[in-house]
């Protein structure tokens, strides 16, 4: 057989490997297709979104151009026009049968194993290397929260944009074609636009060029220009992302350098164990800067100093060394390290990293193939995942399912503690709830959210006293906006008007960008006659949800009594 007919003929069967792998990723995921949202973001992102149920050419449009404070807000306070987009998508296919979008996150994550695999056949001469990887990737239960839940469909439309712009660019490298670079640019841009991650695509390109090309040849303009293109276009992508989250305020405050390192090595100690196979897998994990796990905390910074030794290490393999830079490039949003925002330890940042976790595997996959016992680790290592990833998947299936694995992870996780007497109220288990509420109070973190959610069970209940008495115990809480709220709501109730319009304002002071504290405030103010305070705030609250039907009515009300008015 000549040449051109066996790289036709590994071309083929490299296509068709990418097929199986991606119907594997599905399959593995498929029981989630009959699992209903869940109370995780899920609700107000894209259950009770009105925002994106009707998809149109106008909404399509507005989706990309709107940057608004009040229309972010309803998108979850971000600039990720692709993500939206795939929902309102999702709505126009499926309407409220939510298992079409749990099928949606699957297709994608078997799209993206396929791009993995074919990334591998890239960087491995030998197919049995891609073969390994990408299943070790599939099976890998750190990634269920990624396609389990519907609110991180970010993470995944970001990971299969990147890869995408990462062959077309390989593919441009070794034959430029103006329609590669093109396409490659595009990828950059909807994978930014999908996440904030995907800004790392450039030193993901970066990376791989160095993989890819002979030293000499890195610096030739033409390769040179074409990763400038791209990095431009991530750059250019990023503006607005950044922008919304400035002015929606979702840039925290600096911590100190000494809380960043010690945030940085728990994170990467806590990684490294879940990418281990060391632990349970919940929906977040206890990791506290100022008092934290010794042992965490070492294993941290050993690893640490391991990826700094491989990195700069001339004589480790390049595909490692490649690997460990991976890892740093992925992992930098998330640190604190170049950007203040909000961090928090969860599974689904580790999608991909864990390519990173994997590239490293196979780069010392071939010393552990020349014995039987390497290739008989390497199946029972993939086996394994695949049990592990299916036995956490059904704690997906319902809120309290998927608190109460929370619960198994953290004891200590007030949140998790409320959500699950939510779920036990709606049941009418209110019994079984308030002692959930009881655990939850007994936690500095909780406690006032704990009094918030007994005093609406009270309320409902009827005893408007006891209700009264806990909303006040949670409004004590200077951060606890909706206790503030709703204390106003109740005490305009019980007719101390007086105390109903300190507390509105309070609440409004605590979080001004809050629909359910404006809508307060302006039924407080009408109570009071005063009309342009209550128009001011129904306004503003109508600006915040102009899908809410309430706050038309309440607009409407208001211009009836202000008319009626003596």
């Amino acid at each position: 057989m000549d040449t051109s007919r066996l790289k036709a003929l590994e071309g083929h069967l490299e296509r068709w490997g990418a097929f199986f792998i991606m119907g594997l990723g599905m399959v593995l995921y498929a029981l989630s297709w009959s699992y209903p949202t869940v109370s995780l973001d899920d609700p107000w992102l894209i259950e009770n979104n009105r925002s994106l149920q009707n998809l149109d050419f106008g909404l399509s449009l507005r989706l990309f151009s709107d940057l608004t404070v009040p229309f972010r807000l309803q998108l979850g306070s971000e600039y990720l026009p692709i993500r939206d987009l795939s929902i309102a998508a999702d709505f126009a296919l499926f309407g409220q049968h939510y298992g079409g979008f749990h099928f949606t996150n699957t297709l994608l994550y078997g799209v993206l194993c396929a791009l993995v695999f074919l990334l591998l056949a890239r960087l491995f001469e030998k197919r049995k290397f891609a073969w390994f990887g990408s299943l070790v990737f599939l099976t890998h239960p750190v990634h269920v929260e990624a396609v389990a839940w519907l609110s991180e469909r970010k993470g995944l439309l970001c990971a299969v944009f990147m890869l995408c712009a990462a062959l077309l660019f390989l593919k441009h490298l070794r034959s430029p074609r103006w329609w590669t670079l093109t396409l490659a640019a595009l990828c950059c841009i909807l994978s930014v636009w999908s996440k904030a991650i995907g800004i790392t695509t450039p030193a993901l390109l970066a990376v791989l060029v160095w993989l890819e090309l002979p030293s000499a040849a890195l610096f030739k303009k033409r390769n040179a220009f074409a990763w400038i293109i791209l990095c431009l276009s991530s750059t250019a992508a990023f503006v607005p992302v950044w922008w919304v989250g400035q002015m929606v305020g979702m840039v925290q405050e600096h911590p100190s350098w000494l809380q960043k390192l010690s945030t940085l090595a728990l994170l990467h100690g806590h990684y490294l164990s879940r990418l281990a196979l060391l632990g349970p897998y919940g929906i977040r994990y206890p990791l506290d800067p100022n008092h934290p796990d010794a042992v965490m905390l070492i294993a941290g910074f050993c690893f640490m100093a391991a990826l700094a030794a491989v990195m700069l290490c001339k004589r480790c393999p390049p595909l490692l060394r490649a690997a460990a830079w991976l890892w740093c490039i992925f992992f930098a949003p998330v640190s604190h390290l170049l950007t203040p925002l909000q961090n928090l330890a969860q599974d689904r940042y580790m999608l991909l990293p864990s390519l990173a976790w994997v590239i490293a595997l196979c780069s010392i996959a071939p010393f552990l193939q020349r014995t039987r016992l390497g290739s008989l680790l390497a199946v029972a290592l993939v086996l394994i995942q695949c049990l592990l990833s299916l036995l956490q998947l059904p704690a997906w299936k319902s809120s309290e399912a998927l608190y109460r694995q929370a619960l198994i992870v953290d004891p200590k996780n007030g949140t998790a503690m409320i959500a699950v007497a939510n779920e036990l109220e709606k049941r009418g288990a209110i019994d079984q709830a308030w002692t959930w509420l009881d655990k939850a109070e007994q936690l500095p973190q909780s406690k006032s959210r704990a009094y918030l959610h007994k005093a609406l069970i009270a309320r409902s209940k009827g005893d408007l006293a006891m209700a009264l008495k806990l909303m006040h115990q949670a409004a004590q809480d200077k951060n606890n906006d909706k206790a503030q709220a709703n204390y106003a709501l109740m005490l305009l109730g019980a007719g101390e008007k007086e105390k109903a319009r300190h507390w509105a304002k309070q609440a409004i002071r605590t979080r001004p960008l809050i629909e359910h504290n404006q809508r307060s405030l302006g039924i407080v103010a009408l109570e009071n006659r005063n009309f342009a305070v209550a128009k001011q705030a129904f306004k503003t609250a109508l600006r915040l949800n102009p899908q809410n039907p309430i706050n038309h009515k309440n607009l409407q009300l208001l211009h009836n009594s202000s008319h009626t008015s003596p």
